[in-house]
This record gives C-alpha cells, structure tokens and sequence, in this order.
C-alpha cells in the first residue's frame, strides 16, 4: 500500500470514531435554559412643556387652528402623542404626533371649547393638559381718521386690517354703507397689504364692515363701527401769561389752526370778554392764525372763536387773571447805590423803602453772607440797619424782598467808611546829573495809617504802580536811559478812604561837552617795507568814553570800546610809500578828537645795501678810469 493510501485510510478511521462518541459526550454535559425578554426604554429625566397657540395657520378666514409645541425640559420631542377632547361629553375630536420639531397642527378645529392631552411614549407617566377655545373668524382693525390728505376739506380714512397672527389681511371685503339705510357707498377688497386709503368722503353718518368674502364663513361680518364724516375739524390752541407786553400785566395769544394739517386759519374772529361777557377787545386772525392780546386786566377773562359764522368749540376757554398765580407784581425795593460816613460817626444807618400789597419777608446780605429772615407785614415800609461803628472801607448790603406769591426784588447798598486826612509823601530835591552818570534814583517816604495804592509819571506817562507797603512805605524810582533835558517825576499816594497826596521831583540830564583830551601821539612813524611789530601808542583822556576808530588813508582798519587812556597801533603791514594814520575818539556825550600821524614806508633793508654797493663800485671804476687817463698823459 502506497503512503498516500495510508494516509486516506487513517482519517476515515477518525471521523467514524468521532461521529460515534459525540452524542455520548453531549448527554453527559449539563443543560443551560435561554429565556427572551423584552425591556422598555425610559428617560432618566422628565419635564413636559408645552406651548399652545390659536391661529390663522392657513391663512384663511375660517375655523381657528390650534398649534402645539412640545418640549423635554428644552428639548425638542417628536412623536409626542396631542390629543383633543370635546371639554363637554370628553368626546375625541382629534389626535396628532409632534413632528421633527416638536410642533403638532390642528387646522381648522369647529367652534368650541377643548381639553387638550400631552403625552409621551418614553415617558408614561409624565403628561400635560388644560383647555382651549376656538372661536371662529376674527380681525383686528386700526384706523386714521380725519384731515389726513392736509388738503383741510373733507374727511379721510385710512384702514388696515390683520389676522389674528397679526398678518395682513388679504381677501376681506372692506365697505363703507350709510348709517341709516344701509346703502353701500363704497366697497374693496383687501389687498396683501391688507389696507385702503379713503379719500374726501362726503359729510354723513356712516358704518365701516369688514366681511369675509367666501367660504363657509361668507358674507360673515368680522368688524363693525359707526363713525360722522363732517368735514376738517378746526382747533383752537391758547397760551397765556407773560407774552412780551407790560412786566405787571398778562396776555394771551390764540392760534386757530386746521386739524391734520395744522395749517394756519385765516380770518377767524377772536373775542375777549369779561365773565359777565362785556367785551374787551377782539381781532381777526392773519395769515398766521394767530393774534395776540396784550396788558389784559388782572379779571376773570373769557374767550370765543368763530369762522364762517360757526361758533368752534374750545376745551376751557377763560383764566382768572386776578387769582394769586398770575399775581405779577414784585415788591417795590429802593435805596441809595452809595451811602458814606467819616470813620466814628454817630448813627451810622442804611435804608431801604419798601412796597407790596401782599408783604412777606426781608433778608439782608452784608459782603455775600446771607443774614437771618425778617418778618414785612406793612405794604409800605421803610427797613433800616444801623451800621454804627464800622471801620474804614467799604461795605455791600443787599436786602431781598419777598411777598407772600414768593415773587422777589432787591436792592444793593455800598457803604462807604472813610477818613478824611491825606497822606505824607516826602521826597528829594530836584535832581541834575550829566547824561553819561549812572546810579541816581528818586526815592519817596509815605506816611498813612491806611496806605492803598501808588502811582508814579514820568512826564505824564505812568512808568509804576502797586500797593503801598505798609511795612516798608517808601517807592524808588531809578534814573536810567534819560535823554538829555529835564524830565518831571510824580508820585501820587492814596489811603483807603481815597484820600490822596503827591510830589514831583524834577530831573535836569546835562550834556556832556568837555572834548576828549590829547596828552601823547606818535610822531612821523618811519619804517622799512616788510618790518614787523611796528607798534605805537595814543594816550587820549575823557571821563565819559564810548568808543574810537582808526583809519589808514581814507579805509576804516579798527573800531573798538573805548576803555583806555591808552590806545595801542600796529601800524606794520602797510604798502611802501607814505600814508596817513587816523585816529578819532567819542565819547558819550557826543564829543570827538581826531589825531593824524604820518608813515612813511621804504624798501626792504637788503635792497638798500645792493644799491649802496653798486653805487660805490660806479665810483671805483670811474677813479681807476680817471687815474689811467692821468698816467697816459
């Protein structure tokens, strides 16, 4: 037998073996039973809410239909179970799941009033109820009425009608019919923006509807009004009171304007009466619609106002001009602006007359600092305050006026302490000093127990001014810059009392005119072309110098302070031939002194001994030639 026949042979042996001891195996192994149960799934967490709304959902105008939006705490839950029963018999009317958003619709549920059910599979315990009515059909209405054109003729109307959601309107029938036959004067269909603009409607008595065109709730009227068309109405606005005439009396301004378009009525006949209807006076409104009367009597006062005949009513048409809140009238206050005393003067008073007919209070204000309130019961009254014993200066005295409508006057008072002794000013002698001195000042000795102020001129001009020191009573004025001549100084002192005293001292400035003086100039400066430090020196003397210069020839080589008597020249440096040196001083007085010196220039040193030696060898060699000549003779 083949190894491959082997092999064959040895694995059916195996498996008829196995096939015969499994079922052994399997019977002496223990049996496990393997029960199917079914489990429901809960949410750990339940909080129904629901919203509930009645609308126009389809837009139409029929039954209403109800909307319901379910929630899990915020939650959105579809498949939430809506139920409606008839709250009557309990009887089912109606079931809904809530969608993908949690919303169930009802659409269009009959008239009636229903309980509503909420529930939740995965909640079963957990549901929510309550109660809602559908009531059919309904609109809402707003209008204008009036001048709404501005065209101030007939009336205008101007409607809009919505649904319940509060969505225009479309597709209802809008009329207007006669209050009293109920004729039609004008219908519409509403249109998408669910309005009419109803212009100029003729004077009547009319009622506006709005009808459901078609369906089964057609020809049902939705709204209903009656409403006058009587033409634009005119109104009639007054103001009263301070209106630019007299301060003490009142006035009144009426303006009759067209309603809507608040344009100006022309021509309206305004009368101004007393309660018992005596006139007072009355106008006829300009283009404006506006007249004004001015300064009325402090009366009960009445007013009307007519156009074309027709009396236009007006709301409160009267003010009692004599009650106390138009009472205008402010207290009487007067006195003097300025009242004054020498200092320790006896009965030392201030007065203030006063007037009112309904007298309050007083309250004086001495330098901003308010005093206590005084009692005013006399309509004409004189307040005095004794100022016995103020010291020198000035004092501010305001008394306030009060009557009893709290209207208010004043009157302002300065009270003027002084003495009467002028002050001391002592100063020098006149003055005199040459135009170049420096250093002089005027100084003046004040003497006031009360110095103020001080102002010093110079010939009229102010050059100072202050406060006089009480500690240190002098002022110095210093003498500076004066232009030659004489100049007036003055000083004028005052106290507080405005007492006052002066001095004036005059100041001569003298002109200097004392020439400089030469004491030592160089004489003829004589030097060779190209020598060095040729120096030389001028002593010119003056009390008062300024400045000098020096010239070569006619060109200006040097100008300087002039500080020395000495004055030093290098007059090196100058071509070869002769020149001339100048010298001019000034002083400050204006006075001058000019020195020439002459300089003479020659050539370089080296040039005059060649020509010295050329000269002498000239010489030789004619005396060789002349002896010669001699010997050959």
């Amino acid at each position: 037998m083949s190894n491959t026949n082997r092999f064959i042979a040895m694995l059916f042996v195996a498996l008829v073996v196995a096939s015969a001891s499994t079922p052994i195996a399997m019977q002496t192994l223990p049996t496990t039973e393997v029960s199917i149960q079914t489990s429901i799934h809960t949410v750990a967490a339940t909080n129904l809410q629901v919203t509930n709304l009645t609308t126009n959902n389809d837009d139409d105008f029929d039954n209403d239909d109800f909307i319901f939006e379910v929630y899990n705490y915020s939650n959105i839950i579809s498949g939430a179970n809506v139920t409606l029963y008839n709250s009557t018999d309990l009887s089912l009317e109606a079931t809904a799941l809530t969608n993908f958003q949690g919303i169930a619709v009802f659409t269009d549920v009959p008239v009636g009033i229903y309980k509503w059910n909420v529930t939740w599979s995965l909640a079963p315990n957990e549901y929510e109820t309550g109660i809602q009515e559908s009531d059919g059909p309904e609109a809402n209405v707003t209008y204008d009425f009036g001048n709404l054109d501005k065209e101030n003729d007939d009336d205008d109307l101007n409607i809009t009608v919505t649904d319940i959601d509060g969505d225009y309107a479309q597709g209802l029938n809008f009329s207007i019919h006669d209050a009293d036959d109920n004729t039609i004067y004008n219908q519409w269909i509403l249109s998408s923006n669910g309005s009419v603009f109803v212009e100029d409607i003729p004077e009547n008595n009319y009622t506006m509807k709005i009808t459901i065109e078609s369906g089964f709730y057609a020809n049902t009227i939705l709204y209903e009004m009656n409403f006058t068309a009587d033409g634009t109405s005119i109104e009639v606005h007054d103001i009263y009171g301070q209106l630019g005439g007299n301060e003490f009396l009142n006035d009144l301004e009426i303006f009759v304007y067209f309603v809507g378009s608040v344009d100006a009525v022309e021509g309206a006949l305004v009368n101004v009466t007393f309660k018992n209807g005596t006139e007072i006076v009355s106008k006829t409104t300009s283009t404006n619609g506006t007249v004004r009367f001015l300064d009325l009597p402090s009366a009960f006062i009445n007013w009307t106002v007519f156009y074309s005949g027709d009396f236009i009513e007006i709301v409160d048409p009267w003010v009692d001009f004599s009650s106390p809140d138009y009472d205008l009238v402010t207290p009487l206050v007067e006195s003097p602006a300025v009242v004054e005393y020498l200092v320790d003067s006896p009965n030392m008073t201030l007065t203030w007359h006063l007037e009112d007919v309904f007298p309050f209070r007083v309250q004086l204000v001495i330098d901003g600092n308010p005093q206590g309130f005084e009692t005013w019961n006399e309509t004409v009254f004189d307040y005095v305050y004794n100022a016995t014993g103020y010291d020198l200066g000035n004092y501010t005295f305001k008394l306030i006026a009060q009557d009893q409508y709290m209207h208010s006057n004043s009157s302002t008072t300065i009270l003027r302490v002084y003495e009467d002794v002028n002050p001391v000013v002592e100063g020098p002698d006149d003055i005199e000093f040459l135009f170049s001195e420096t250093g002089n000042k005027i100084r003046w000795n004040i003497t006031e127990d009360n110095p103020s102020k001080y102002t010093v001129t110079k010939d009229g001009e102010e050059i100072d001014s202050g406060e006089v020191d009480i500690a240190n009573p002098f002022v110095i004025v210093t003498l500076e810059n004066l232009a030659v001549g004489q100049h007036v100084y003055q000083i004028t002192v005052n106290d507080t009392s405005g007492n006052e005293a002066s001095d004036s001292v005059t100041v001569t400035v003298l002109q200097d005119t004392t020439i400089p003086v030469l004491v030592y100039t160089p004489e003829t400066v004589s030097y060779a072309l190209g020598e060095d430090d040729v120096i030389r020196n001028w002593t010119v003397t003056d009390d008062f110098k300024d400045y000098y210069e020096i010239y070569v020839d006619t060109i200006l080589i040097e100008t300087n302070d002039w500080t020395s008597d000495r004055i030093e020249f290098d007059f090196a440096g100058m071509a070869q031939g002769n020149h001339t040196v100048r010298l001019s001083v000034y002083d400050l007085g204006g006075n001058s002194l000019t020195v020439y010196v002459d300089v003479i220039v020659t050539e370089p040193v080296g040039t005059q001994f060649l020509l010295a030696f050329g000269a002498l060898g000239i010489v030789c060699v004619v005396a060789v030639v002349l002896l010669t000549y001699w010997k050959q003779r």
